[in-house]
């Protein structure tokens, strides 16, 4: 389809790899910091050109910088500002693209699922257009998390093997691990846990080959469900525990919260409530230490669960609140989850009462 020398390096799409999304001070006082650069750009700047690219850049940074911390609408004014601006200096090339994809992005994590895959394609399309082979595996690893957040595992996995062939075509070999990893999660998702397994490991060795070590404790995180769905504690344990030291080692203490859930699960599930209850604390304490505030709903109605099994209502109930003040708009699915848990409980306090 391409000659050797069209292939090139491609830049990286995503974000790197210790760029932490979270709610953060040092993060509120760098978006303050561009807020205010904007505000004292010079309305009258002989220059035109000039002052628009310096718009651009500072509505591209706070785009970025409100998307890691949790804030879609301004995340979202400032992507179509930046969009704007760029089509009206005429900016086309990787500048624009990436634009385009990371807005892209930004709508998949927000669930926007319609919305991110009609600018996923769009961005590939422009990227074929322009021959610009490098980054056609990274679209379409995308385009599959999308189906994938849509339950069309089919088109997902389609979308995957694509993204696969297009990386090792292109020399993008440390993009594979990922996609594999994402093709064990609708694995995961389908429950056939043998499948699952196998692209886990595999996104392990290719991961360990390529020294894409940041990538490695998410795997093991997912390897610790799959156990745990199999009702192999042992097992179960044993991977989040990797995921653990792996997260600890490449400096990803955000993403400890969430592994240590997960552990109280598997104590949940046995009825080991002490363990269960200490493990949900700490995942709580490691989210707001690391500014993970988006992911407090899930320790928290756990937290409910564990007191409702030991009949303790007024605390159950007390969690349960807690975890719907912390749901993000978005998630609607989990608030009527958490709302059915409150009624459930609240009938119970009044047969009691």
């Amino acid at each position: 389809m391409f000659k050797q020398d069209e292939i090139h390096q491609a830049k990286e799409l995503s974000p790197q790899p210790y760029e932490v999304p979270a709610k953060l001070p040092i993060r509120e006082e760098y978006i303050k910091s561009l807020k205010d650069k904007l505000e004292h750009l010079p309305l009258n700047d002989t220059d035109k050109g000039r002052a628009m690219r310096e718009r651009l850049n500072l509505y591209s940074l706070l785009a970025d910088e409100y998307a890691k911390y949790f804030d879609f609408e301004n995340a979202k004014k400032y992507y179509e500002n930046a969009i704007g601006i760029s089509e009206k200096l005429k900016v086309t090339g990787y500048q624009f693209n990436k634009l385009l994809f990371d807005y892209a992005t930004l709508n998949l994590d927000y669930r926007k699922l319609d919305k991110a895959l009609e600018l996923y394609n769009q961005v590939f399309a422009k990227f074929f257009l322009e021959n610009d082979w490098g980054h056609l595996g990274n679209t379409y690893h995308q385009i599959g998390r999308v189906y994938g957040e849509q339950s069309d595992w089919e088109k997902a996995l389609e979308n995957y093997q694509k993204a696969i062939e297009w990386n090792e075509k292109t020399g993008q070999e440390h993009h594979l691990g990922n996609t594999y990893h994402q093709i064990g999660s609708v694995y995961e998702e389908q429950r056939n846990w043998k499948k699952a397994l196998a692209n886990y490991q595999k996104a392990i060795e290719l991961n360990e080959n390529a020294r894409q070590e940041h990538e490695l404790g998410a795997t093991y995180h997912h390897i610790g469900m799959v156990y745990e769905q199999q009702r192999n504690w042992e097992k179960a344990l044993e991977n989040c525990q990797k995921s653990i030291q792996w997260n600890e080692k490449t400096g990803q203490e955000h993403k400890l919260g969430g592994t240590y859930h997960q552990i109280g699960r598997v104590y949940q599930e046995q009825k080991k409530w002490d363990k269960a209850l200490e493990n949900y604390q700490n995942a709580i304490e490691w989210m707001r230490k690391t500014g993970q505030n988006h992911q407090l709903l899930r320790p928290f109605h756990q937290l409910g669960v564990v007191y409702v099994k030991q009949e303790n209502y007024r605390l159950a109930l007390e969690n349960f609140e807690k975890a719907l003040s912390l749901t993000p708009e978005y998630f609607e699915e989990e608030k009527e989850i958490i709302k059915e848990s409150i009624e459930r409980v609240k009938s119970k306090l009044s047969e009691k009462s």
